[in-house]
């Protein structure tokens, strides 16, 4: 083994599993697009529910919370699509409007007595795009580095 790998795990410290949840359960991203996004477990148990992906789509006055009522044959329905998406930039701006960040996500749970599934929004939500950008950044910043260091 080379030297530099060389270690004794009994001095180094042990790192803990992250404290945020990475499995976060059933979701509803709202993203930059200005479009709803289910994620495969809010979806799965949706088109168990209610396979024709109609609702009543409800909000809080300050939008904290939502309900997607299981109630396909109201007159005030939205439908999202198969994929579990709904381009919805009304809704979108609602966020904006209060400074919610975008993109935003609520975390959803059924609730047998309403009927419906609620949400909750979370107060922060990584924006993937922000974290690819730096990492595009860090790279090319290194492929530079090598390429200066080149003898021809």
């Amino acid at each position: 083994m080379k030297k530099e790998f060389e270690c004794d795990l009994s001095t180094m410290i042990v790192v803990e599993r992250p404290r945020t949840n990475l499995n976060p359960g059933m979701q509803l991203r709202i993203t930059e697009k200005k479009q709803l996004r289910m994620n495969g477990k809010l979806r799965q148990d949706v088109k168990k529910r209610n396979p024709s992906m109609k609702f009543r789509f409800l909000r809080e006055e300050d939008v904290k919370k939502i309900a997607l009522e299981n109630k396909p044959d109201a007159a005030d329905i939205v439908k999202f699509h198969a994929d579990g998406s709904l381009f919805h930039a009304d809704f979108v701006r609602e966020l904006e409007i209060r400074g919610y960040h975008i993109p935003a996500a609520f975390l959803v749970e059924w609730d047998e007595k309403k009927n419906a599934w609620i949400g909750v929004l979370q107060d922060e939500v990584p924006n993937l795009s922000d974290v690819k950008g730096i990492v595009k950044k860090a790279n090319v910043k290194k492929n530079t580095r090598n390429k200066t260091n080149v003898k021809k």
